[in-house]
């Protein structure tokens, strides 16, 4: 039912008055006025009518806080801090000025997931999720976003939008001059998704009049290139990496080689999470960049959404991306 469910509808069915039902589901110190009995059956019965309290009609009541889970599968400490952590604080800056706080989730089981939402007013999925979770999810019948995973879905989706940053990394490339491509990849993707393939793609159709090919982050491959760098078979060249990691990889093999950064061959990322100063070697990277505290706030926002409308579909947004110029490509 959910959407269409009055508070009047939850007090018939828990046999208590509209007052009972809005103090108990507002925690305003319920536990201190009514008995244990009749707390859990209009609990049950908001639970069994799949009962959302408008946040109007909560308000802000001082002291009081209400519960969004951001739930990952990513427990890797650099994903924590450079992707996790600027989202929830972004978003927080939204939920705060509606009394929400925020707690993360690995979701590492469906047990643990389940009883953390069972506290949550609504979810924001930061990253690809088992399908148990997924239907845990769906089952809980929780107001839910989904966060730089939405696979071009319509509704409810924030993704960074790719196509305007991989445009504007392409022809700051064209304007350096440059006339070969890599465009580098790890090798453990069998089925790359949405994201790198259009990264790649926007890269390889703007880069006009460039030899461009895509290959897979391994040294056998990356060390081939650099010994025809050197020997001047390839000039004017670039590695493309998909993403940071990529990119270092890449960058570290060729400073093994002995080539020099950006004068022998160039350097940029195709999706730079978070500008950061000093790569390795004394090198910063160029490339399209996401405000990842803008995906946060447009999470918190699009959260509050869900939930006044009781969980119907709100429009994706794609947040725009920029591009950072480093010293890892010659100066236009």
């Amino acid at each position: 039912m959910g959407s269409n469910v009055t508070l009047e509808m939850v007090a018939d069915l828990a046999e208590v008055s509209t007052c009972t039902v809005s103090k108990i589901l507002s925690g305003r110190d319920a536990n201190s006025i009514y008995k244990r009995e009749t707390i859990a059956r209009v609990k049950a019965a908001a639970k069994r009518l799949q009962y959302f309290p408008r946040i109007q009609a909560r308000g802000l009541r001082s002291g009081l806080k209400y519960m969004m889970t951001f739930v990952t599968s990513n427990v890797g400490e650099n994903h924590t801090r450079e992707y996790l952590a600027p989202i929830c604080v972004g978003a927080m800056e939204k939920l705060a000025q509606k009394g929400y706080s925020v707690q993360t989730l690995v979701a590492e089981s469906a047990e643990k997931a389940s009883a953390l939402f069972g506290q949550s007013d609504g979810i924001a999925a930061i990253t690809e999720l088992s399908d148990e979770i997924r239907d845990l999810i769906e089952a809980k019948k929780l107001p839910a976003i989904w966060v730089n995973m939405g696979k071009g879905k319509p509704h409810d989706c924030i993704e960074p939008d790719d196509v305007s940053g991989c445009k504007l990394l392409a022809r700051h490339l064209l304007d350096c001059g440059y006339e070969n491509a890599f465009f580098v990849r790890r090798n453990d993707m069998e089925r790359p998704h949405r994201s790198l393939i259009t990264r790649r793609n926007v890269m390889k159709e703007n880069l006009t009049g460039f030899h461009f090919e895509e290959v897979l982050r391994e040294i056998a491959l990356l060390s081939d290139i650099y010994r025809r760098v050197r020997k001047g078979q390839l000039k004017k060249t670039v590695i493309a990496g998909y993403g940071e990691g990529d990119t270092t990889f890449a960058l570290c093999l060729a400073l093994s080689h002995g080539l020099s950064v950006p004068g022998d061959i160039g350097f940029c990322a195709c999706d730079m999470t978070v500008v950061r100063e000093d790569i390795y070697g004394g090198v910063e990277f160029t490339g399209a960049t996401s405000d990842i505290f803008e995906v946060g706030h447009q999470s918190g926002r699009m959260l509050l959404e869900k939930i006044e409308h009781n969980g119907f579909p709100i429009p994706s947004v794609c947040v725009p991306e920029s591009l950072v110029i480093g010293n890892s490509t010659r100066q236009q």
